[in-house]
């Protein structure tokens, strides 16, 4: 019985750590994106989130496109991470869609990508 509640309350635990996860900010991904990318060093201090993604991608090797991206100011100190995995971390503060094709690269929010495509046709009642 102690064994079966003990159990229980790790599984409700990983799932409010699972949800709490999903709350904050995500990159979702698109394009074709590699297994591992090149891991990358960065120390910055005090930079806008959108010098960040041009620090990242200059180290990495990448093109970027951007709009939009928050002037807010962050700290990154990392050493021989994926520079995929670093560019999550400084993307963390909102949702934001990152189209990939080779080594270009085009981000936005997603609410910029609502924005663009407007709102869902209206249907007819009948």
């Amino acid at each position: 019985m102690k064994k079966r509640v003990l159990m229980q309350r790790w599984l409700l635990l990983l799932a409010i750590l699972q949800m709490a996860g999903s709350a904050f900010g995500a990159v979702k991904r698109q394009g074709t994106w590699p297994e591992e990318d090149k891991a990358i060093t960065l120390d910055l201090s005090s930079v806008s989130r959108a010098e960040a993604v041009r620090k990242v991608a200059d180290a990495a090797g990448w093109n970027i496109v951007f709009k939009g991206l928050p002037e807010d100011r962050i700290d990154v100190h990392v050493k021989n991470q994926p520079a995929a995995r670093v560019l999550d971390l400084v993307l963390s503060d909102a949702a934001y869609v990152a189209r990939r094709e080779g080594t270009s690269f085009k981000f936005s929010t997603t609410t910029a990508l609502r924005r663009t495509t407007g709102p869902p046709p209206r249907r007819r009642p009948w």
